[in-house]
């Protein structure tokens, strides 16, 4: 066990963020493999915009153009888009269907989706899913353990292992690789993975002021793992954080602490890592924080939508290469002559002349009340993913 230096923390007990906050807000997973192509059956429902921020990298090639993306809808089951994430040419969609935990995986070939297997996970969900997917691997995760499924070859084991904390419930969970990376409580905790099995390798304590609630998201990639850590509304502590701690032999070592350049104190509600770039989301901005050549992550850019009808804009985060998905599920839309609570996400790219701006903003082809469109969001090279829990239904947005 290692704990982190006393400068870059608070001393303190933790408690629980209301469910806005945190408890939902944890991203899918960025990834460094293929980014497959695939057709879809209608054009996405768009406004483009224009953004702020400053950049680093020259892209090259530069990043998807999702505002010619098209759209395909995925249906099936109760609950459908609690929790997506994809990887290349395969998806995997957490639902609760009347109680009972699923997880549909779909695979692409030719453009086209199609439902693979249904995993039924042990572990207990009583308020909430998460899933995140790996090459071989695929975890949901539960109130007090995640479950974890391995697949060899063409097929997938139906029958879950087991991951536990070494103490507490669990909050958020990541896969990337061999690399599981488990929030319990006020705590992060590495895992190796080999093939059905987890092995703890390191577990470090987050100690923070009470009304922080540590360890509410979780990402890991490339030997990088980003944790976050975010307070309350009304707290008078000073704003929420990000920690990132870095494979370091056959442990894990703290790197650095993220924190915003505007006191926002929801920092930390949502993270994604994707290799030298990170997103922190809170409930009014998102932030990118680039690494440097001396391996230093120094912020980048303050995201923030074109439009003011955007609520819980940073409740859900993704990354991949240079675009950025940030979820806002409850959006207002005018509907007759009624302010709808429907939900909207927004996509940043960042541009040859090294900034961010916002490419669009993805909207639900059926706006109505509480639709929680962009209640969890997906990202890998070309392909979106989008949670309508409302309408228990998966986006998948594709660009040329």
């Amino acid at each position: 066990m290692i704990q982190l230096p006393s400068h870059a923390i608070g001393l303190g007990l933790v408690t629980v963020l209301p469910l806005l906050g945190c408890g939902n807000a944890r991203p899918g997973r960025p990834v460094d493999g293929e980014s497959g192509g695939g057709g879809a059956t209608a054009t996405a429902t768009t406004s483009a915009g224009g953004g702020d921020g400053a950049g680093g990298a020259t892209v090259v090639p530069p990043p998807p153009d999702f505002t010619q993306a098209t759209r395909t809808v995925l249906a099936d089951g109760r609950d459908f888009g609690r929790a997506v994430d994809i990887e290349g040419n395969r998806l995997a969609i957490g639902t609760i269907d009347v109680g009972t935990p699923r997880v549909y995986i779909y695979g692409r070939q030719s453009g086209t989706w199609s439902q693979e297997i249904v995993l039924e996970p042990s572990a207990s969900f009583q308020y909430d899913m998460g899933v995140d997917l790996a090459a071989d691997h695929v975890v949901a995760t539960g109130e007090t353990e995640a479950s974890l499924f391995h697949r060899d070859g063409d097929a997938w084991n139906p029958t879950p292992g087991s991951v536990t904390a070494t103490i507490g419930l669990v909050d958020a969970v990541a896969i990337d690789g061999t690399d599981l990376a488990l929030t319990p409580g006020a705590a992060f905790e590495a895992f190796e993975l080999a093939g059905a099995q987890a092995v703890v390798e390191d577990r470090v304590d987050l100690l923070e002021p009470e009304d922080f609630y540590a360890g509410c998201s979780v990402d890991v990639h490339g030997g990088v793992a980003i944790v976050g850590s975010c307070v309350y509304p009304m707290s008078s502590n000073p704003p929420g954080k990000a920690y990132l701690f870095r494979r370091s032999g056959m442990g894990w070592a703290f790197q650095q602490a993220l924190t915003p350049d505007d006191g926002l104190t929801l920092f930390g509600a949502s993270v994604a890592i994707d290799r030298d770039t990170a997103v922190v989301g809170g409930i009014e901005a998102a932030y990118v924080f680039a690494r440097d050549e001396g391996g230093v992550w120094r912020q980048e850019a303050r995201l923030v939508p074109e439009d003011t009808d955007a609520q819980g804009f940073g409740y859900a985060v993704d990354v991949s290469g240079d675009v950025v998905v940030v979820g806002a599920p409850e959006t207002i839309f005018k509907i007759s002559t009624f302010d709808v609570e429907v939900g909207a996400t927004y996509v940043f790219a960042r541009g040859d002349d090294d900034t961010w701006r916002q490419q669009i903003r993805l909207e639900p082809e059926m706006p109505e009340f509480m639709t929680g469109f962009g209640r969890s969001v997906a990202i890998d090279g070309e392909t979106i993913v989008i949670g309508e829990q409302g309408h228990e239904l998966v986006n998948v947005f594709t660009a040329p």
